[in-house]
């Protein structure tokens, strides 16, 4: 492990829980629009790996994969827009796993915090689809 990753461990993971906060409180202003913009988050959360890997010059495996994310978060985001809204929740839970299975540590093409505020990012926004669900379940 490189002698930086231990110094911006809670810099990656405080900045990708503001970010996802901040994101919320603007996302809450949106209303019916709300789960659109969250899913299509979703989609784009993966996208942003996908083009990395393309323009960072990933390998042919590496830019596959990406592709394999972006087909099952957009899934996911798709089906829990039009049909289940807490499967947005768990596509963002996903998503934070992704992040730390397929890229921690980063690859060279990864900026070195981009992982780490992105599980924090992601699990925030879980966290918020997952409470809401228990809130309309008690309902």
């Amino acid at each position: 492990m490189s002698p930086q990753i231990p110094l911006i461990l809670p810099f990656g993971l405080l900045g990708g829980c503001i970010l996802g906060a901040v994101f919320l409180l603007w996302v809450r202003r949106l209303g019916r629009w709300e789960n659109a913009v969250l899913a299509a988050g979703l989609g784009a959360a993966a996208l942003l790996y996908l083009t990395m890997a393309w323009l960072g010059r990933g390998s042919r495996a590496e830019i596959q994969l990406e592709f394999v994310g972006v087909a099952v978060f957009t899934l996911l985001a798709l089906v829990g827009l039009r049909w289940w809204p807490t499967l947005l929740g768990i596509g963002w839970l996903l998503h934070a796993g992704w992040d730390i299975l397929v890229h921690w540590p980063p690859q060279p093409w990864v900026p070195v915090l981009y992982p780490l505020s992105c599980v924090a990012f992601d699990l925030v926004i879980a966290a918020y689809f997952l409470f809401l669900a228990t809130l309309r379940e008690e309902a």
